[in-house]
């Protein structure tokens, strides 16, 4: 009987909703009312959030720890990429060490990388894309701040980051790792021959890479700030199929005798 009058009585008098007073509970843990965990949370990432239990702490987990969250993703989705390529390119058996390899990068680059630059970096380019992005669906209709910040942020991505900083980096982490123990004795072939693979390949990547992440980036980039970093994540799912499919490598590239061979990519 009393559970139930404190249920009936929980909208008249909101001290009575457990929920509701655990989070005051943790707003003057946190010396601050809930409004200013509001404030907070609208200008970060790493959201302020009351949990109680294993299974709550387990479900607001990616909001209370999004860089954690964005790194065993990227283990986990840059794997299930390369195998996915494998088995559509019909191969009888699983190349593992092609797989170690993208795994390896694809951490890295979505892990790493791209928490540097679309959280990072981007929140001191654009001071109003986390704002923005934390923003209510309605709320964003009516910022144009945030609007502005919102196709700057897609226009750097694609005409800056993936052109010369993630390209460059997947063509010569792959030269590094098909070169070996000659790094020790050659450390910079895998720049002189990841660039001038790529060179070759600069306008058919970049141009694919526009087709599938100027839609891609505008869903990332509008989604709250917490949830960034795991939508780009699942997106390089499919990124990563292409990629791999593309320039997965087939054989380690052939030196001449004087070790000046192209990179081999691709087919």
């Amino acid at each position: 009987m009393l559970c139930h009058v404190l249920w009936r009585c929980r909208g008249r008098h909101p001290s009575l909703s457990p929920l509701r007073g655990f989070q005051q509970r943790v707003a003057r843990r946190l010396n601050g009312s809930s409004s200013d965990i509001y404030a907070r949370n609208l200008g970060n990432v790493e959201q302020v959030i009351a949990y109680k239990g294993f299974w709550q702490m387990l479900i607001t987990l990616p909001r209370r720890k999004p860089f954690l969250t964005n790194v065993g993703l990227s283990v986990v989705v840059s794997s299930a990429g390369d195998l996915s390529a494998q088995y559509t390119e019909g191969n009888a058996e699983i190349d593992w060490r092609r797989c170690a390899l993208f795994t390896a990068w694809g951490t890295a680059s979505f892990g790493l990388v791209s928490w540097l630059v679309f959280i990072t970096l981007y929140r001191r380019l654009f001071p109003h894309a986390i704002r923005f992005a934390n923003l209510s669906w309605k709320q964003k209709m009516g910022d144009r701040l945030g609007q502005q910040d919102l196709v700057k942020q897609v226009a750097f991505d694609l005409l800056v980051y993936v052109p010369f900083l993630f390209y460059p980096f997947l063509y010569v982490f792959k030269a590094a790792a098909d070169q070996g123990a000659d790094l020790v004795t050659d450390p910079g072939r895998p720049f002189l021959q990841g660039f001038k693979a790529y060179k070759e390949n600069f306008w058919q990547d970049n141009g694919i890479a526009c087709l599938f992440w100027a839609p891609a980036d505008m869903l990332v980039f509008l989604v709250p700030a917490w949830m960034r970093m795991p939508a780009n994540t699942f997106m390089n799912y499919g990124w990563a199929g292409i990629i791999s499919w593309l320039r997965g490598f087939k054989e380690p590239p052939v030196c001449d005798e004087a070790g000046n061979s192209l990179l081999v990519v691709g087919d």
